[in-house]
């Protein structure tokens, strides 16, 4: 059966309102109704289902939030539950974030010391990274603000900043550096060079930093022998990605199309999704190279030392696969392929989130079947289970196993360079002094090869 149109829901409508109603525009935003000893009680509350799992999430009360307050959150908190986040939660935790720094301001402590080096960092140090238009990961104070939320403890936020020893810090972080991979490092670093901007700004005297971990600090903490290993992004095992494709196919969604054009193209998913439609040349009167993608090279991960655009060649089956999906009309400039139509107006390119959760939705229903879910056999969860693959590590990990192994996968053996190519992992060594262009003519035959075994099991 097709799906309700939902009207909008009025003001009018909203102060009238006895019984629970949908409030229209965001799909599981209602205006919930309970009668109360004082009344009559209206919140605004997200309900969705998530790998099978109903999420409810209480936005705020009506008419404090107003309805057009209410949709553009529910935007937003709709996305967050998508990507396996709790947005009621994180706001609570930032306004609590709030009320610890109006404590902090009697003295110079760690985050006073934190947020002044943020403010300096983001005037002269750092610039975010966006792509089209797109933020494409968090500016470096909102990591940092982060780690003041979930990772510092509030007995060292609130300590005297010219108080914090390598003590402090290890028994702090003792735990954190045995069972975490990465963060401890960051967290540390950041209150280093917050520590040395603070030393150089005259805000705190001169002394050795707590935070140095090349001192004291890591002569306390655990030795390396205890940490938790280093892993990957999880991904397929290369001889199970035509079974992929033959699911994907039972879902016409242009998420689908999105995460087949990824792996089709073995591009990193935030050059995928921000796919424009005038980077892609089907003729060759248009390009030379056609059919073919150019990326500009500033929007690639490898930009420094490399100047030319990264051109991939596409097979037939990204060629079928593109002319196939609907156009819609530019947005401030920009004709994203993989788009969705935004309620503001426009469109907007879809997230690599809701790839993942796509994937995790299908995993779900496979396992509900009693089938076997596309998950990494060699990564685990907490709980010992498989963790599910997503979109960035089987693009790139499961293309470069199968792209290796010409034996194994009967194919001709590849040159490790036009392989590296496809990759867009090309740095300006000896080997590559004098490269000014890819070799796109191996990567043409590699790419259809890959594709041809990427739709083997498809019918």
């Amino acid at each position: 059966m097709a799906n309700r149109v939902v009207s909008m829901l009025t003001d009018r409508q909203a102060k009238l309102a006895k019984k629970t109603i949908a409030v229209g525009g965001v799909k599981g935003l209602t205006l919930r109704v309970r009668a109360t000893g004082s009344g009559i009680s209206k919140f605004f509350v997200m309900r969705m289902i998530v790998d099978g799992k109903e999420v409810i999430q209480t936005i705020g009360q009506y008419p404090q939030v107003s309805l057009e307050s209410a949709r553009k959150i529910g935007l937003e908190w709709r996305e967050k539950i998508l990507a396996g986040r709790r947005p009621r939660e994180e706001a609570i935790m930032e306004r609590k974030a709030k009320l610890l720094e109006e404590k902090a301001i009697k003295h110079y402590t760690v985050q006073r010391m934190l947020i002044d080096y943020c403010d300096f960092g983001e005037d002269r140090l750092w610039r975010n990274d966006e792509i089209k238009g797109q933020k494409i990961s968090k500016s470096h104070s909102e990591i940092v603000n982060g780690y003041m939320r979930n990772h510092i403890p509030e007995s060292i936020l609130f300590m005297n900043a010219q108080d914090l020893t390598p003590e402090v810090l290890a028994q702090a972080f003792k735990y954190k550096w045995t069972t975490m991979i990465d963060t401890p490092e960051r967290v540390i670093g950041e209150i280093k060079r917050a520590f040395d901007f603070a030393m150089r700004s005259g805000k705190i005297q001169p002394c050795l930093n707590p935070a140095d971990l090349k001192g004291r600090l890591r002569d306390l903490l655990p030795p390396d022998s205890m940490r938790a290993q280093k892993s990957h992004q999880p991904a397929l095992p290369a001889d199970r990605i035509p079974e992929l494709f033959a699911e994907l196919q039972k879902h016409p969604s242009i998420t689908s199309k999105l995460i087949q054009y990824t792996i089709l193209t073995v591009s990193r998913a935030s050059n995928a999704r921000l796919s424009l439609w005038s980077e892609i040349y089907f003729d060759t009167k248009e390009h030379p190279q056609a059919p073919v993608q150019v990326t500009k090279r500033d929007e690639m991960k490898v930009k420094r030392v490399i100047k030319f655009d990264k051109e991939t060649p596409l097979s037939e089956q990204a060629v079928n696969l593109l002319k196939n999906l609907p156009k819609f009309v530019a947005s401030e400039g920009y004709d994203f392929v993989f788009a969705k139509a935004s309620v503001e107006g426009g469109i907007s390119p879809l997230s690599e989130a809701t790839c993942n959760s796509m994937i995790r939705k299908i995993n779900s229903s496979l396992i509900k079947k009693g089938e076997l879910p596309f998950v990494d056999p060699d990564l685990e969860n907490p709980d010992g289970s498989p963790r599910n693959i997503t979109l960035h590590g089987t693009a790139r990990a499961s293309f470069e196993a199968w792209a290796y192994d010409s034996v194994r996968f009967n194919h001709k053996q590849f040159s490790e360079k036009a392989i590296e190519h496809c990759l867009d992992h090309v740095t300006e060594k000896y080997n590559n002094a004098y490269l000014r262009k890819a070799v796109i003519g191996e990567m043409r035959e590699i790419l259809q090869a890959w594709a041809d075994y990427c739709y083997s099991k498809t019918k």
